[in-house]
């Protein structure tokens, strides 16, 4: 029920989180490297650009991030009071293009604008995806990928209006999944009553989910939050 009172150490996790002592040893070769197109069929790598600007289909994304503008957690998705002003107002995000056996055919980027506590950007497609009817997915960094309901009619030249989508937070090392090695991360930045034990800027950036510039109980409470929702799709 929105932001947590400030506490002196952070708060235990609840639910099912991974034993620690299974985390993989990054010298051994057993450390999962993320698919960074977190396709489940990354067949061949797609397709990036359109070849020939506005003759390309085009989809209009709008995003409830969880922790900032609008957006809440998994528990209250809307008006969870975590920070309406984020300091990163433009983000990247990534729109993959699937065919109707589940296969990526492309994939198109583009950064967002801010308005009324929504994220919302306008995605030209590679143009060798044909007309056609596909299903679109959509991922930012630091929250796990989402399929927008529905299928989408694709058409060369033109723009479909996806519907409204929301983001779950906290995929802090990018694998498309909320786990023991994204907490351990947030913890390694924790700030309350202490210095960060182990965090430089970029991962001061990653681990900061509330966007507000401080990594503390407010990214710890929403990740706490979002941690029923495990796996991206």
């Amino acid at each position: 029920t929105g932001k947590p009172n400030p506490t002196s150490r952070p708060p235990e996790p609840t639910g099912s989180f991974p034993n620690p002592t299974s985390r993989p040893n990054p010298t051994d070769g057993t450390q999962p490297t993320p698919d960074p197109s977190g396709s489940p069929n990354p067949t061949v790598p797609p397709p990036t650009a359109c070849s020939t600007p506005g003759q390309c289909a085009k989809v209009d994304v709008t995003l409830i991030l969880h922790g900032v503008g609008i957006g809440g957690d998994t528990p209250r998705p809307v008006g969870g009071a975590y920070n309406p002003d984020p300091q990163n107002q433009q983000r990247s995000i990534t729109v993959s293009v699937f065919n109707t056996l589940d296969e990526l055919v492309g994939e198109g980027t583009a950064n967002t604008t801010f308005e009324a506590g929504k994220f919302t950007a306008t995605v030209e497609l590679p143009d060798t995806i044909k007309d056609g009817q596909y299903t679109l997915r959509v991922k930012s960094s630091k929250y796990l990928r989402k399929r927008i309901a529905g299928f989408a009619n694709l058409k060369a030249g033109g723009v479909y209006a996806s519907p409204e989508t929301q983001l779950v937070a906290g995929d802090i090392d990018g694998d498309n999944k909320l786990n023991i090695l994204d907490y351990t991360q947030l913890l390694d930045c924790y700030t309350v009553d202490q210095p960060a034990k182990a965090c430089d800027s970029s991962k001061k950036a990653n681990t900061d989910l509330t966007d507000d510039g401080s990594v503390n109980q407010f990214d710890l409470n929403l990740f706490i939050r979002e941690f029923s929702v495990q796996t991206g799709e």
